[in-house]
């Protein structure tokens, strides 16, 4: 029988024939714990992958008017994310971030510098700017070689969470979206009201 790897810290999942043979469900990693979701038939790995469907974390951006290139980010961040790719979905946010803050006109190289622009010209307030300067140091340290760390599931998903709260406070509901979630892709896709 196949062995499955554990898509978070990618140790090997040591799983028994007689109980696994076929098995739809999540298996626990005895290193690291997060859970990953394998399918077996006959003995045979089908397939594996993280919990959470992505278009489940985007469905309530639909009625923001927000970019598509931006929200093309944050809906590959909710993708990997959802395969336990934890470090790859906070780039992504942090790619989310920037963007819509250079959609907003803010200058700058840096998140951090950015966010405090936008802070200091009203576009976020005081408390949505700590919040994502907190959230942002995951995405630091899970992606520069010189405070390197892995980042956690509930890291990555606090991220998400709060990349979404930057987006829907910068951009505002609109009655006609730029944009839908297509259940049967990996991409949002413009929405048909509407030129993006």
């Amino acid at each position: 029988m196949p062995q499955p790897h554990c898509l978070t810290c990618g140790k090997a999942l040591d799983l028994e024939l007689a109980t696994y043979r076929n098995f739809r469900g999540p298996v626990p990693c005895p290193d690291c714990r997060a859970h990953t979701h394998v399918i077996f038939s006959d003995g045979e790995l089908q397939g594996s992958l993280g919990g959470l469907r992505w278009e489940g974390l985007m469905l309530d951006l639909a009625t923001y008017d927000i970019p598509v290139p931006i929200i093309g980010d944050l809906a590959e961040a909710a993708a990997v994310f959802s395969i336990n790719a934890h470090k790859s979905s906070v780039v992504m946010c942090g790619r989310a971030v920037h963007g819509a803050l250079k959609e907003k006109k803010v200058p700058g190289r840096y998140i951090g510098a950015m966010l405090k622009t936008a802070r200091c010209r009203g576009l976020i307030s005081e408390d949505l700017y700590q919040t994502t300067l907190a959230a942002n140091y995951f995405r630091i340290t899970g992606a520069h070689a010189k405070r390197l760390r892995n980042v956690d599931e509930t890291q990555a998903l606090l991220t998400f969470q709060v990349t979404k709260d930057v987006l829907k406070h910068l951009f505002g509901q609109s009655q006609t979206p730029a944009w839908q979630v297509d259940i049967g892709s990996n991409e949002p896709s413009p929405s048909p009201t509407r030129a993006p």
